[in-house]
């Protein structure tokens, strides 16, 4: 179910307009995934919403909007999320808009070989730590614990808390 949604993105988007974020990017990172949804985020560069939602309902994806209560630097402000039956499968995606952490957070992300042979690009997890410490969710703070019990020395602290402290 992943690897044919992770493959309907790749097919229609190229590589650097998109990174896996959320759930999924922890669970590579730190965790088993225990999440069904999948969260992607474009840059904004390449594509709108309407060119993202024509080009997944060519691949049977339907589409509704997706509402922020976020007014702040360094967290998306619109999104939709695409839904297909198989069994249903929700991808929420989520747009960096003019913030350029988000942007250079699409931009270097890291790369996943999926056992398909596929690469899926997702966002690093310093940055992950940056996101989900701005949405500060229970989960979210559940999810850094993980990645900085799993990760430790491989995270760049400073990189983490400076940029936390700038967008705040």
């Amino acid at each position: 179910q992943f690897l044919k949604t992770a493959s309907d993105i790749s097919d229609v988007f190229p590589e650097g307009s998109w990174a896996l974020i959320g759930g999924l990017a922890v669970s590579y990172y730190a965790n088993p995934a225990v999440t069904v949804g999948v969260d992607v985020f474009f840059d904004n560069i390449h594509y709108d919403i309407n060119e993202i939602i024509s080009a997944m309902k060519v691949h049977g994806w339907n589409s509704r909007p997706l509402h922020f209560p976020h007014r702040q630097r360094g967290l998306p402000r619109k999104g939709v999320a695409i839904e297909k039956d198989r069994p249903l499968t929700v991808v929420d995606i989520l747009f960096a808009g003019r913030d350029k952490f988000l942007q250079d957070a699409v931009r270097d992300c890291e790369f996943a070989k999926l056992s398909d042979g596929q690469s899926i690009p997702i966002v690093s997890a310093n940055n992950l730590i940056v996101m989900k410490s701005l949405v500060g969710r229970d989960k979210d703070l559940d999810d850094i614990a993980d990645l900085y019990r799993t990760l430790g020395d491989r995270l760049d602290y400073d990189y983490i808390s400076n940029k936390i402290e700038e967008l705040e």
